[in-house]
């Protein structure tokens, strides 16, 4: 009984609890064992397993928040377009339109997302 725009945004839910539980998952022995700390310069300065947790808790948000532009936008305007007689001519485009904005959202996403938290 939802609108059917609701039910495009089933697979977000279903990208952003894999994201929770895949990551995790296939870091657990840094979970586990810790990671290396180091400073500044490159010198070592221990093994931490907080460090550990913050990592990942900070590669899980950014997996999520890269997925949420992609996921969350073309929905809106495929909604949209669906409507238009271009896609109601010619339904075989949908997919490729659909495809086109993903990853037009991903162009942008991915850098941004990646620029949250410092890489190393």
């Amino acid at each position: 009984k939802a609108p059917p725009l609701i039910g495009r945004y089933v697979p977000f839910a279903a990208v952003a609890a894999a994201n929770c539980i895949n990551i995790p998952m296939m870091r657990m022995r840094e979970l586990e064992n810790g990671i290396t700390v180091m400073d500044e310069n490159g010198n070592k300065l221990g093994v931490s397993k907080a460090a550990a947790r913050s990592a990942i808790a900070q590669v899980v948000f950014s997996r999520v928040a890269m997925a949420s532009p992609g996921m969350g936008i073309p929905p809106i305007i495929m909604g949209k377009l669906e409507k238009k007689p271009f896609l109601q001519q010619y339904k075989f485009m949908r997919a490729p339109v659909q495809v086109g904005l993903v990853g037009l959202c991903l162009i942008f996403a991915t850098p941004m997302c990646c620029a949250l938290f410092p890489q190393k």
